[in-house]
């Protein structure tokens, strides 16, 4: 699933250039948001592997985390922007619906942002998996 979902996104990045590429006879430039998502998702399967080579680590029990307040607004937001084209090119919309906190202040949970991004982003792709095109 970890290495699936920046999998996924580069895939259908790629195949939305060769498309605009094909369609322009061979003369479109990558927009550099685009790039920027490929790199991204590049840079999130070197982190996959990394921890895939740390699995020895987990499985003896040597499983470090890092706790830390983490504002989940900021990791919702990450993951709408890292799945919102892949939900696009299948034809489901990502709704991110946002509430404005009753005090006024942002919450932030304490956890390893790495490991909570890690299940959010298994989520949403399990979502996009299931969800039939058309579907939000």
């Amino acid at each position: 699933h970890n290495l699936r979902s920046p999998l996924l996104a580069t895939s259908a990045i790629c195949k939305e250039i060769a498309a605009a590429d094909s369609a322009e006879g061979g003369h479109v430039r990558m927009p550099v948001d685009r790039a920027r998502m490929l790199f991204a998702c590049c840079a999130r399967m070197d982190k996959v592997i990394g921890d895939m080579i740390e699995f020895n680590d987990i499985g003896a029990g040597h499983l470090v985390l890092s706790p830390g307040p983490v504002r989940l607004s900021g990791l919702l937001e990450e993951a709408h922007h890292f799945f919102n084209h892949l939900a696009t090119s299948e034809g489901i919309t990502l709704v991110l619906q946002r509430s404005e906190p009753a005090c006024g202040a942002e919450p932030a949970v304490l956890a390893d942002r790495v490991r909570l991004r890690q299940c959010l982003f298994n989520g949403v792709t399990n979502a996009l998996n299931f969800t039939k095109c058309g579907g939000t």
